[in-house]
């Protein structure tokens, strides 16, 4: 039984807008979700580079879930 799951979560501000992204899938350990974070934060500077896109700020976070919250 899961009792936490870990739900990544970046913030992300471009071309003077901000917008959440959350992770289609859940951890259930920390640094798997840590882990998914900084792949995808790098992935993102990626395609804003290609895409002459100026990313102002980048920042991501993993959403405890506890049993009872799910």
């Amino acid at each position: 039984m899961i009792s936490v799951i870990f739900i990544p979560v970046l913030f992300v501000c471009a071309n003077g807008q901000c917008n959440f992204m959350q992770g289609q899938t859940y951890y259930t350990r920390e640094s798997e979700c840590r882990a998914s974070i900084e792949a995808q934060k790098q992935n993102l500077l990626k395609i804003s580079s290609k895409a002459v896109t100026a990313i102002t700020l980048i920042e991501g976070t993993c959403i405890t879930a506890r049993e009872g919250m799910l």
